[in-house]
């Protein structure tokens, strides 16, 4: 909107309606504010003083502490699929694999595959291996049954004194096909046939009361 401003003879500025009016004026610095040639944003990028290099610098450097810390640490994080928990355990249990040959073969890290076996040898049920050719899931049969049970306190009745090792290897010669580590068979042992581990002597407690 344009309108006339008049003066008075006291220099006082009036519009055509007779309202004071009051004149402002600024100073604009034209190099650090070049608004004449400024006419997109990208020139407006071109023409705009550089951000403090030293804050750049200190965040790159920060970066790269934390990228070199990793390195030194040797830490890394992997996330493993329900899958190949099933391949690990199918190698050790099918195959007689130990953990660490299974974890080599797979590329898995040492201390989850041991982590694996042992939660898995403390409750079988946690491993669910499935059907070939199928994506449906099917519990895994026990690895040890009531003809393991049997044998093993026949054994331990005719010699108390066996330990571990010979209880193992008499069952490897009964049934030839039975993979099992000394872990498997010692929990085996103590819950299922109520057999204690006593000053590097097995000796039977109290097998006929109930569980």
């Amino acid at each position: 909107m344009d309108y006339f401003v008049h003066k008075d003879g006291q220099e006082n500025r009036y519009d055509d309606k007779g309202m004071a009016v009051a004149v402002v004026e600024m100073e604009v610095d034209e190099e650090m504010y070049p608004i004449e040639t400024v006419t997109n944003f990208g020139m407006y990028h071109e023409l705009k003083a550089p951000e403090n290099p030293e804050k750049n610098n200190a965040n790159q450097q920060e970066r790269e502490d934390v990228k070199m810390e990793g390195k030194r640490t040797g830490s890394t994080y992997k996330t493993y699929k329900e899958s190949e928990k099933e391949q690990l355990f199918a190698l050790v249990y099918k195959r007689g694999m130990s953990a660490r040959q299974a974890d080599l073969k797979l590329q898995i890290n040492p201390r989850t595959a041991q982590r694996w076996v042992a939660n898995d040898q403390q409750d079988p049920q946690t491993y669910i291996a499935r059907k070939e050719g199928s994506g449906r899931p099917v519990a895994r049969p026990a690895l040890m049954d009531e003809r393991h049970k049997t044998h093993l306190i026949n054994l331990i009745d005719e010699e108390p004194a066996l330990v571990l090792d010979q209880m193992m290897e008499s069952l490897t010669v009964l049934f030839s096909d039975l993979k099992i580590s000394k872990t498997t068979l010692y929990n085996f042992v103590t819950n299922k046939c109520k057999i204690s581990l006593k000053r590097a002597h097995f000796h039977s407690v109290d097998r006929n009361s109930p569980e």
